[in-house]
Protein backbone atom coordinates (compact mmCIF):
# COMPACT_ATOMS: atom_id res chain seq x y z
CA UNK A 1 0.00 0.00 0.00
CA UNK A 2 1.08 3.87 -0.89
CA UNK A 3 1.44 5.83 2.39
CA UNK A 4 -0.18 9.12 2.37
CA UNK A 5 1.35 11.19 5.55
CA UNK A 6 -1.31 14.00 5.38
CA UNK A 7 -4.47 11.31 5.73
CA UNK A 8 -4.07 9.84 9.18
CA UNK A 9 -3.58 13.12 11.29
CA UNK A 10 -7.46 11.83 12.15
CA UNK A 11 -6.14 8.34 12.93
CA UNK A 12 -3.42 9.41 15.36
CA UNK A 13 -6.00 12.28 16.67
CA UNK A 14 -8.26 9.20 17.70
CA UNK A 15 -6.33 6.08 18.74
CA UNK A 16 -2.27 7.67 19.54
CA UNK A 17 -2.94 10.67 21.02
CA UNK A 18 -4.71 9.36 23.97
CA UNK A 19 -1.56 8.24 25.73
CA UNK A 20 1.28 9.32 23.13
CA UNK A 21 2.49 12.89 22.35
CA UNK A 22 3.97 13.15 19.06
CA UNK A 23 4.54 17.24 17.54
CA UNK A 24 3.14 18.54 20.89
CA UNK A 25 -0.31 16.68 20.25
CA UNK A 26 -1.52 13.69 22.66
CA UNK A 27 -1.36 13.02 26.08
CA UNK A 28 2.05 11.82 28.05
CA UNK A 29 1.00 8.50 28.93
CA UNK A 30 2.59 5.52 27.07
CA UNK A 31 6.21 6.43 25.64
CA UNK A 32 6.75 9.41 24.26
CA UNK A 33 6.97 9.18 20.09
CA UNK A 34 9.97 11.10 19.87
CA UNK A 35 11.98 8.54 21.22
CA UNK A 36 10.99 5.61 18.33
CA UNK A 37 13.04 8.01 15.43
CA UNK A 38 14.75 5.98 13.79
CA UNK A 39 13.52 2.98 13.91
CA UNK A 40 12.42 0.96 11.23
CA UNK A 41 8.90 0.82 9.67
CA UNK A 42 8.68 -3.27 10.20
CA UNK A 43 9.37 -2.17 14.40
CA UNK A 44 6.82 0.37 14.05
CA UNK A 45 4.27 -1.91 12.51
CA UNK A 46 4.49 -4.54 15.17
CA UNK A 47 4.47 -2.04 18.16
CA UNK A 48 1.24 -1.29 16.76
CA UNK A 49 -0.09 -4.85 15.96
CA UNK A 50 1.53 -6.39 19.27
CA UNK A 51 1.82 -3.45 21.66
CA UNK A 52 2.57 -6.01 24.62
CA UNK A 53 5.47 -7.83 22.72
CA UNK A 54 7.97 -4.83 23.65
CA UNK A 55 7.58 -2.81 26.68
CA UNK A 56 9.87 -0.26 27.90
CA UNK A 57 10.02 -0.34 31.89
CA UNK A 58 8.26 1.80 33.64
CA UNK A 59 5.03 1.39 31.05
CA UNK A 60 3.33 -1.81 33.03
CA UNK A 61 0.10 -2.08 33.33
CA UNK A 62 -1.36 -1.80 36.79
CA UNK A 63 -4.59 -3.13 38.10
CA UNK A 64 -5.24 -2.40 41.77
CA UNK A 65 -8.25 -3.50 43.88
CA UNK A 66 -10.03 -2.21 46.46
CA UNK A 67 -11.26 -2.99 49.75
CA UNK A 68 -14.67 -2.32 48.24
CA UNK A 69 -14.42 -3.85 45.31
CA UNK A 70 -13.72 -1.04 42.73
CA UNK A 71 -10.93 -2.01 40.50
CA UNK A 72 -8.56 0.43 38.50
CA UNK A 73 -6.15 -0.24 36.17
CA UNK A 74 -3.32 1.98 34.46
CA UNK A 75 0.89 3.25 34.60
CA UNK A 76 2.08 3.29 38.07
CA UNK A 77 2.66 7.20 38.20
CA UNK A 78 3.48 7.64 41.37
CA UNK A 79 3.73 5.55 44.92
CA UNK A 80 4.18 6.91 48.21
CA UNK A 81 3.95 5.22 52.20
CA UNK A 82 0.38 6.38 52.02
CA UNK A 83 -0.91 6.24 48.02
CA UNK A 84 -0.68 5.17 44.48
CA UNK A 85 -1.80 6.82 41.73
CA UNK A 86 -2.48 4.74 38.32
CA UNK A 87 -2.77 6.98 35.02
CA UNK A 88 -4.80 5.84 31.79
CA UNK A 89 -5.34 7.34 28.97
CA UNK A 90 -5.67 10.81 28.59
CA UNK A 91 -3.61 11.53 31.07
CA UNK A 92 -6.05 10.43 33.75
CA UNK A 93 -5.67 9.54 36.81
CA UNK A 94 -6.81 7.56 39.88
CA UNK A 95 -5.28 8.17 43.45
CA UNK A 96 -5.97 5.27 45.92
CA UNK A 97 -5.11 5.01 49.28
CA UNK A 98 -3.02 2.70 50.43
CA UNK A 99 -5.75 2.05 53.36
CA UNK A 100 -8.32 0.92 50.78
CA UNK A 101 -5.70 -0.87 48.88
CA UNK A 102 -6.86 -4.40 48.94
CA UNK A 103 -4.80 -5.88 46.00
CA UNK A 104 -2.13 -4.53 43.64
CA UNK A 105 -0.54 -6.47 40.90
CA UNK A 106 1.57 -5.57 37.59
CA UNK A 107 0.61 -7.17 34.18
CA UNK A 108 2.76 -8.11 31.69
CA UNK A 109 0.16 -6.39 29.08
CA UNK A 110 0.86 -3.06 27.43
CA UNK A 111 -1.68 -0.09 28.17
CA UNK A 112 -2.03 0.46 24.55
CA UNK A 113 -5.32 -2.29 23.88
CA UNK A 114 -4.71 -4.95 21.69
CA UNK A 115 -6.38 -5.21 18.66
CA UNK A 116 -6.63 -1.65 17.32
CA UNK A 117 -5.62 -3.36 13.67
CA UNK A 118 -9.71 -3.91 13.77
CA UNK A 119 -10.46 -0.41 14.20
CA UNK A 120 -8.07 0.49 11.05
CA UNK A 121 -8.33 -0.34 7.79
CA UNK A 122 -5.06 -1.71 6.46
CA UNK A 123 -4.97 1.92 4.49
CA UNK A 124 -5.05 3.29 7.85
CA UNK A 125 -2.45 1.46 9.04
CA UNK A 126 0.18 2.34 6.22
CA UNK A 127 -0.74 6.42 6.55
CA UNK A 128 -0.20 6.05 10.17
CA UNK A 129 3.41 4.54 9.50
CA UNK A 130 3.66 6.99 7.15
CA UNK A 131 2.78 9.59 9.30
CA UNK A 132 5.06 8.74 11.90
CA UNK A 133 7.80 8.51 9.56
CA UNK A 134 7.41 11.83 8.30
CA UNK A 135 6.96 13.06 11.86
CA UNK A 136 10.54 11.18 12.65
CA UNK A 137 12.56 11.09 9.81
CA UNK A 138 14.17 8.50 8.01
CA UNK A 139 14.61 4.50 9.65
CA UNK A 140 18.44 3.99 10.35
CA UNK A 141 20.02 1.53 7.97
CA UNK A 142 19.31 -2.02 8.42
CA UNK A 143 21.72 -3.48 10.51
CA UNK A 144 21.70 -4.83 13.90
CA UNK A 145 20.27 -2.31 16.91
CA UNK A 146 21.57 -2.90 20.22
CA UNK A 147 19.88 -0.45 22.41
CA UNK A 148 16.61 0.07 20.85
CA UNK A 149 14.65 3.62 22.29
CA UNK A 150 17.47 3.99 24.81
CA UNK A 151 19.04 6.49 24.26
CA UNK A 152 20.08 7.68 28.27
CA UNK A 153 22.13 4.43 28.00
CA UNK A 154 23.79 5.33 24.72
CA UNK A 155 24.31 8.91 26.35
CA UNK A 156 25.89 7.30 29.07
CA UNK A 157 28.33 5.51 26.36
CA UNK A 158 29.26 8.70 24.69
CA UNK A 159 30.05 10.97 27.64
CA UNK A 160 33.51 10.50 29.63
CA UNK A 161 36.48 8.21 29.04
CA UNK A 162 34.72 4.90 29.33
CA UNK A 163 34.41 1.98 27.03
CA UNK A 164 32.23 -0.49 26.11
CA UNK A 165 32.54 -4.44 25.10
CA UNK A 166 29.84 -6.25 23.55
CA UNK A 167 30.25 -9.97 23.84
CA UNK A 168 28.41 -12.30 20.93
CA UNK A 169 27.72 -15.89 22.31
CA UNK A 170 29.89 -17.21 19.86
CA UNK A 171 32.37 -14.97 20.82
CA UNK A 172 31.81 -15.65 25.03
CA UNK A 173 34.91 -18.22 24.94
CA UNK A 174 37.31 -16.47 23.09
CA UNK A 175 39.00 -12.73 21.99
CA UNK A 176 36.54 -9.98 21.39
Amino acid sequence: LEMDPTRPAGVFKEQGAKCHRLGGQGFAVGPDLSTAAGRPDATLLTDLLDPSRSIKPGYLVHTAVTVDGKAFAGLLAEESATSITLRRDEGKQDKILRKDLQELNASSKSLMPEGLEKLMTPQDVADLIGYLRQALGPPQPTGVVLFDEQRDLVDEFTQGGGTATILHEDTCHGAV
